[in-house]
């Protein structure tokens, strides 16, 4: 079953069950999907959301859209991090994609809230940039190589229920 669970994901079910009848399509999702890893995965979409949206709401999107710039315009820092998710197969996960972005470039983008104290990402020369870019990148890819978000629900959640049942017994 492990096998089949990582060829098929939510989104290519959602997309495949468009073709059948509410009742089939309740009948694959019960065969596929645990309860568990159901409620993991809107759980897991509840924190994308609100993440993107506290970053969204906690910076000025001016300032976002200038650093995001200034990123893209370092040679290889966002280009190598595109390869890496590209070869990870994560291009169709653009949600985790961007709050991996907002993760990395949030702490250059809160010296105003803080009155200044903290380094404004102007402040940085592309040197300091790039290395704080990189390593924040660098970090991310460590958190996205893992198996696909369903797979991966399936998985813990499926883990996760053995380990307690064998505590019960």
């Amino acid at each position: 079953m492990g096998r089949q669970l990582s060829e098929i994901g939510l989104r290519q079910f959602e997309k495949l069950a468009r073709h059948f009848d509410r009742d089939m399509r309740a009948q694959l999702e019960k065969a596929l999907f645990s309860p568990a890893a159901r409620d993991a995965l809107r759980r897991y979409n509840r924190w994308l959301a609100e993440v993107r949206d506290h970053a969204a709401a906690s910076t000025e999107r001016r300032s976002r859209k200038e650093l995001f710039e200034r990123v893209q315009a370092l040679p290889g820092v966002y280009g190598s991090f595109v390869q890496h998710v590209n070869e990870l197969g994560l291009g169709g996960d653009r949600p985790r994609i961007a709050v991996a972005l907002l993760r990395t470039l949030e702490p250059l983008l809160v010296s105003r809230q803080t009155g200044g104290i903290e380094r404004d990402w102007r402040e940085l020369n592309d040197t300091e940039l790039r290395t704080f870019i990189e390593f924040g990148l660098r970090r991310e890819l460590i958190l996205l190589t893992r198996a696909d978000s369903e797979v991966r629900a399936q998985i813990t959640n499926s883990a996760n229920s053995n380990r307690a049942s064998k505590r019960r017994k």
